[in-house]
């Protein structure tokens, strides 16, 4: 182990060493404060650790602050909204595994006890959710061995909360909170390597279930722009040191591998920079071989597809890709800005532009690049905003507020609006009623996207050819059936009826998809107990929306299995 620590500029690349640490540890928490310093508490020296030293960037410099009560290794920390640190578990000394927990004032740089958790636990996750409360999942606690157990901190109380198990016991996972607000959690261990996730949804307070690609522990995860997340590296088992990497598609829950590192790393360090490119450090490449290497990944544009935060409902720009938008500078007239959207390069038909640039600004012969791939969205009021990143190494960059306009046009371009004082960043006005939200069925599966928009606003009633005088109905993409009051009204997206009985529920959301072994696309309902359903789409062209077609029911009578065949289940090109 060893106390130096090194500091990457991503507009260089490079590393540079600044101060090193009082205390050489391994198996610490590095937490950032809302002051810009940065909080490093506990780990092994040999032996557990309760002190703590903050970083100062301003000065590249360590200082010591209060210790924790407890030494401890392999805990989390996590930042509160309010600026305080909560310290969950971890291992002590004897290995010893604990339950208790401490909340850290940077204001008094001092340590509280608070209250302990219900389960000792370690290597587990934390998890910040939208409304400041904290979710902690799985982990290691000694005597109880893996844990699946879940429980979330209150931060207003100072208490804690059980909440739902997850599906599967594990440690050394991962955790990252979506723009959805659920939680992603995936992989770890359980004896053996794991390649199932779950994704926790705090509002119902249920687990559902997914397939990565490669079982993996001690891997490293991030949030994409669109949504998504990338997960990198691990351990596989059998001296199996992993390079790969793979995105979930949260729109599907669904997995599919993508560009792999040069090198494997398992429990390696990473952070997503401010470019949208994601920088993953160090890790160990076989046992006891440990890298000072880096390595950045360099995400794609995503589509131009974007999930709106609550509503179930879409935002599809994808249309505004198809061509280079241009529009007067409203500061300098005489200034032509040239804007690309969901990963269209003004450069590829403006040549003067430099290249890769996605915002362009012509005028006296100059061509200034305001932009490049990737680009980053957020949600704001009724408002969606686009940046483009940071063109490096300028400093410009450009923002875009898009507005729904329900009587505007498809065609209606962008508005500048300003200029920075610095003349690094500008700002645009795009009103359109390609903004507006709307109930739309995209799915995105291993990089094959399917369309079934078409499909929904019917419930679509079919026979049930193997129960006398039934009917199966059918709503998508997380839609109630609407035809039968009963189902409408507990709010079902497939059930059953039968001459002189209630209905039956014959599946619950959240939905999932997934391709079968023929490429097809397979549509499953969450189990609504003990009644399951599966959709699967056939391309065909010829038969137009087509109708589904109840081909098969279990052999206890439970699982329901559809064909549906039709130009929806047709990729898009």
């Amino acid at each position: 182990m060893t106390a130096s620590v090194n500091r990457f500029n991503p507009s260089s690349n490079q590393w540079t060493a600044v101060g090193s640490l009082a205390v050489a540890r391994s198996g610490h928490s590095v937490t950032a404060l809302q002051d810009g310093k940065v909080l490093v508490a506990g780990g092994y020296s040999p032996g557990a650790l309760s002190s703590c030293e903050l970083f100062d960037p301003a000065t590249n410099t360590w200082s010591s602050t209060g210790g924790m009560n407890t030494a401890r290794d392999y805990h989390t920390a996590t930042l509160l909204l309010d600026g305080r640190v909560l310290v969950a578990g971890g291992y002590g000394v004897g290995s010893t595994t604990f339950a208790s927990v401490e909340l850290f004032n940077p204001s008094s740089g001092t340590w509280t006890v608070a209250t302990s958790m219900s389960t000792a636990r370690s290597s587990h996750t934390a998890t910040l959710l939208p409304n400041g409360n904290v979710l902690v999942a799985g982990g290691w606690s000694g005597g109880s061995g893996y844990l699946r157990y879940a429980e979330v901190f209150l931060p207003t109380s100072g208490g804690w909360t059980t909440v739902a198990p997850m599906n599967t016991a594990r440690e050394r996972h991962t955790a990252v909170l979506l723009p959805s607000g659920f939680v992603l959690v995936a992989g770890g261990s359980n004896d053996s390597a794991l390649s199932s996730a779950e994704l926790y949804d705090p509002s119902l307070n249920t687990w559902t279930g997914s397939t990565m690609s490669v079982a993996r522990g001690g891997t490293t995860m991030a949030v994409l722009s669109n949504g998504n997340a990338l997960v990198c590296g691990g351990y596989a088992g059998s001296a199996t040191f992993l390079s790969s990497c793979e995105i979930y598609y949260s729109h599907s829950n669904t997995w599919a591998l993508t560009t792999s590192m040069s090198i494997g790393r398992y429990s390696p360090s990473s952070a997503l920079l401010q470019n949208n490119k994601f920088l993953v450090t160090g890790g160990e490449s076989s046992y006891a071989v440990y890298l000072s290497s880096s390595e950045i990944f360099d995400m794609l544009p995503p589509s131009c597809l974007f999930d709106v935060p609550s509503g179930g409902l879409q935002i599809d720009l994808r249309q505004l890709s198809e061509k280079v938008w241009s529009t007067p500078n409203s500061v300098y007239p005489a200034n032509i800005e040239h804007l690309g959207m969901c990963g269209t390069e003004v450069s590829s038909s403006i040549a003067a532009c430099p290249v890769g640039s996605t915002v362009c600004e012509s005028g006296g012969g100059l061509y200034l690049s305001y932009g490049q791939n990737p680009f980053s969205v957020w949600f704001s009021g009724d408002s969606l905003f686009y940046q483009h990143g940071i063109a490096s190494p300028s400093c410009r960059f450009s923002t875009i507020e898009f507005v729904c306009d329900p009587e505007g046009s498809d065609d209606a371009g962008p508005i500048h609006v300003s200029n920075s004082a610095d003349h690094c960043q500008q700002t645009f006005l795009w009103k359109t009623k390609l903004a507006c939200p709307k109930k739309s069925c995209f799915s995105l599966v291993n990089d094959r996207e399917f369309d079934l928009t078409e499909l929904l606003g019917t419930t679509h009633s079919v026979p049930n050819p193997y129960v006398a005088n039934s009917t199966a109905h059918l709503a998508l993409c997380g839609e109630t059936v609407t035809t039968v009051p009963e189902c409408a009204n507990a709010g079902w997206p497939a059930c059953r009826t039968s001459d002189g009985q209630r209905p039956l529920q014959l599946g619950a959301v959240p939905i999932t998809y997934s391709l079968t072994a023929e490429s097809t696309l397979l549509m499953a309902y969450s189990l609504a107990d003990p009644f399951t359903t599966t959709i699967e789409f056939i391309c065909d062209e010829q038969v137009g929306l087509g109708q589904p077609e109840l081909v098969s029911i279990g052999a206890d009578n439970t699982s329901y299995h559809f064909v549906w065949a039709g130009k929806s289940g047709c990729p898009v090109v």
